[in-house]
């Protein structure tokens, strides 16, 4: 993380991150040799992409792990709320990243259209609350290029045959129904999410950038077989994750409104 002064820490303990907690991301990152990044030539076919929208001070350790990941050419970081001074907490200057500031606040499913403009073979997409090692990026980039009939993660949902819903599940290398918080997707998923994109409707709201989706959902169904979970062992979470001031899924109606549009996707496609 960037922090310039005493203050800054103390902004980040102000969000409810422990001393612990920091104790345990200081030793990860020294474990992770996050410090020392890569120069030179990448060789990669994966490009990644991160958005910060209201937990900037966890960019500079997520762009830094995927710079030590082999199979990442190319980093896009985009700032999604204007109204945050994403400099203030990202000080990292690589040419394998480029840092897009969106003009107006925009949700997460701006990553597929930034996939769309910056054609690669394979994509990985990582939420901002979490933290994985190169090894575990690289794993899921691996899988991807050996199984490209679906996409990959490893964390994610089930529906149950009595309508249920079992959530969070990870730590198992089993297919889901929906993937979610990190995604391996190749170029053709990506075509696929944007015709299923148009398919539902969506295509025609202009105001479907600047409000959050089930943009995981979609992508879900991009292949011809059902999203595959990955046990990629222990990672970290942010100590933000489930903060109903900042956790999309904290918001009313979220499981909700997404369990209507997997539904609406289960009468458009069978995988």
């Amino acid at each position: 993380m960037h922090w310039s002064s005493l203050s800054e820490i103390r902004r980040i303990l102000s969000r409810g991150t422990s001393i612990a907690w920091l104790k345990e991301f200081y030793g990860w990152r020294k474990n992770e040799q996050l410090h020392s990044l890569p120069s030179g030539q990448r060789n990669g076919d994966t490009i990644a992409i991160v958005l910060s929208y209201k937990r900037p001070q966890n960019m500079e350790t997520i762009v830094s792990a995927l710079l030590k990941t082999p199979s990442v050419s190319r980093i896009i970081l985009s700032n999604n709320n204007p109204a945050c001074h994403l400099e203030r907490w990202y000080g990292l200057h690589h040419p394998a990243v480029e840092v897009i500031s969106q003009p107006v606040q925009s949700s997460a499913i701006m990553r597929f259209r930034l996939a769309r403009a910056h054609p690669a073979s394979q994509y990985l997409i990582v939420d901002d609350d979490l933290f994985l090692s190169p090894h575990q990026y690289e794993l899921l980039c691996s899988a991807v290029r050996t199984s490209p009939d679906q996409p990959h993660g490893m964390f994610g949902q089930r529906c149950c045959a009595d309508g249920n819903w079992v959530q969070a599940i990870h730590g198992c290398n089993d297919h889901l129904d929906v993937i979610s918080r990190v995604y391996a997707l190749t170029h053709e998923h990506l075509q696929e999410f944007f015709r299923l994109f148009a398919v539902l409707g969506m295509a025609d709201d202009p105001s479907i950038w600047q409000r959050s989706t089930g943009d995981d959902v979609v992508l879900s169904f991009t292949g011809t077989k059902k999203p595959l979970c990955h046990d990629i062992g222990p990672y970290l979470d942010c100590p933000t994750q489930g903060d109903p001031r900042i956790a999309t899924w904290q918001q009313s109606g979220f499981f909700e409104r997404r369990q209507a549009l997997y539904h609406q996707l289960c009468a458009q496609k069978s995988i």
